[in-house]
């Protein structure tokens, strides 16, 4: 019982002193201080935008040797661990007209002796039946006509004979310049397809592959949204089409950061791939050989393309951390300052955030973004006063722009800046 005692009195004690609290007035709370933020500088200056790609690098020709006729093969290039000085090697650069493969040229040889050997046969039997019809001739009334007319179809079916062999000749001796394969143009070898003692087979065995390395192709796919505004650009004559004029791009290799090799645009193709919604373009860039014959392109390299959209123009750009993205639109935070009072009516100047709404192009090496349009003009009025509120939303070079704690600011809240920023913005104030 006492305990129990002990434990009410202790509770009524907590319960008047909780009531003696509540009858005290709190103390109301400080308003939270507005965010503070990084503010700069939009920057004018002349650009050139491009639009990049990747793709191919393809040889500028490519042949797969053939024999053109049926033979036994005498001789082909050589693998390196084979080969003497001065014999083809596998993967060699060649010179335009070097002997690379021998057919046995044997038979060949024996129809051009056989083919001039008629044509002998024919013109010793051309001479014979002349003498034959020019006694006939003289002759007069002592060969009957019908022998004058055997004796002249005799010398027609002979010369028409000789043509023949005449061809069969000229056969023979292609056939036989058929034995030596040469290379077609300047080039680099693959590897032979067949060793030399098999027969190959006329325009069927393939017997090896040369490509031309300088200059060299390269290609690219644009998609169908690129392809359908730079129709719009040209419609504009904002740009020249690659059909009409020779268009200078730049390329790049996976490995080099900049894009420093030149190229033309050489090539356009005359329709779009519906499977996969992209135009094929050809890029020729030169590929000339080191001072120790190595050429740095081979065919099937992957390229980076750099195409220039339009002439240099001037254009405002931001710092690309000043970008945010608000419901897929990239937008600007715009700092401005602004009279008002407090709730005291005291004057004081407020800076605020205004969000403008852009549409952002490339960015450049320093990490700056070009702006290509900003606000909403299209809601301005066509006669009259533009009211405030439609010209705060349009980046002007002027502007403060926020640059960090993005995340912390809204439309129209208001902000602190950084101190070495306020010391600026008073300065630029006061002049």
């Amino acid at each position: 019982m006492r305990r129990l005692a002990g434990l009410t009195a202790a509770l009524a004690a907590a319960l008047l002193l909780t009531a003696a609290g509540c009858g005290k007035k709190q103390a109301a709370l400080p308003p939270p201080l507005p965010p503070m933020v990084d503010v700069g500088s939009p920057s004018l200056r002349y650009v050139t935008e491009y639009e990049y790609f990747t793709g191919r690098t393809e040889a500028a020709e490519y042949v797969e040797l053939r024999a053109q006729i049926t033979g036994i093969l005498k001789s082909a290039p050589l693998a390196r661990s084979e080969a003497k000085e001065g014999d083809v090697r596998e993967g060699d650069d060649v010179k335009k007209g070097r002997q690379l493969f021998l057919i046995d040229p044997a038979p060949f040889a024996a129809e051009k002796e056989r083919a001039q050997a008629s044509i002998k046969q024919y013109e010793a039997l051309s001479r014979r039946l002349e003498s034959d019809y020019k006694m006939a001739v003289r002759s007069g009334g002592g060969v009957s006509e019908q022998e004058r007319i055997r004796l002249y179809a005799e010398i027609a079916q002979n010369k028409a004979n000789a043509q023949g062999a005449e061809a069969a000749l000229k056969i023979a001796e292609v056939n036989l310049g058929y034995t030596r394969i040469a290379a077609p143009f300047e080039g680099r070898l693959g590897r032979r397809m067949i060793d030399p003692g098999n027969l190959v087979k006329a325009n069927d065995t393939v017997l090896t592959t040369i490509v031309r390395l300088d200059p060299i192709h390269a290609w690219f796919d644009v998609d169908e949204r690129t392809v359908l505004r730079f129709r719009d650009l040209l419609m504009q004559k904002q740009i020249e089409s690659a059909r009409t004029t020779q268009l200078k791009v730049t390329l790049a290799t996976a490995n080099e950061p900049d894009y420093k090799r030149p190229g033309v645009i050489d090539f356009v193709d005359n329709r779009l791939e519906a499977s996969t919604g992209t135009l094929r373009i050809r890029v020729e860039t030169p590929n000339p050989k080191s001072s120790n014959g190595l050429y740095y392109l081979s065919p099937g390299m992957f390229m980076r393309l750099r195409l220039p959209v339009g002439k240099e123009h001037e254009a405002l750009l931001v710092p690309d951390t000043a970008l945010a993205s608000k419901q897929g639109q990239k937008v600007v935070y715009v700092v401005r300052s602004k009279e008002e009072t407090d709730p005291e009516g005291n004057p004081r100047t407020v800076e605020r955030v205004y969000e403008i709404p852009v549409e952002v192009g490339q960015l450049e090496t320093d990490n700056w973004r070009v702006i290509r349009t900003s606000g909403r003009k299209e809601q301005w009025p066509k006669g009259g006063d533009v009211p405030e509120t439609l010209r705060q939303q349009v980046l002007r070079p002027t502007d403060r722009i926020v640059t960090s704690g993005l995340q912390r600011v809204r439309d129209e809240g208001e902000v602190r800046l950084q101190p070495k920023d306020e010391k600026k913005a008073v300065a630029k104030a006061a002049k």
